[in-house]
């Protein structure tokens, strides 16, 4: 009995080590896009200004982000 069962059990370990994994779902909720203005450099540090837009993949307005990047040292 147990000698029947041997090669039936593995062949079964190898269908299911070949099964593919489930892949996860890409959830896409907008497009955020930044442009890097050129550098300052001061003695001590540098700055940079930052200006972003978020796109929203749904009919939503479009938000727009800016700041400033300091680096010291």
């Amino acid at each position: 009995m147990l000698k029947q069962i041997g090669p039936a059990a593995l062949a079964a370990v190898f269908l299911l080590a070949g099964a593919p994994a489930a892949q996860a779902q890409d959830t896409s909720i907008g497009y955020l896009s930044c442009e890097v203005g050129g550098s300052v450099s001061f003695i001590f540090g540098s700055t940079r200004d930052v200006t972003c837009t978020y796109e929203p993949t749904d009919d939503t307005a479009t938000h727009h982000y800016s700041g400033t990047i300091e680096r010291y040292g």
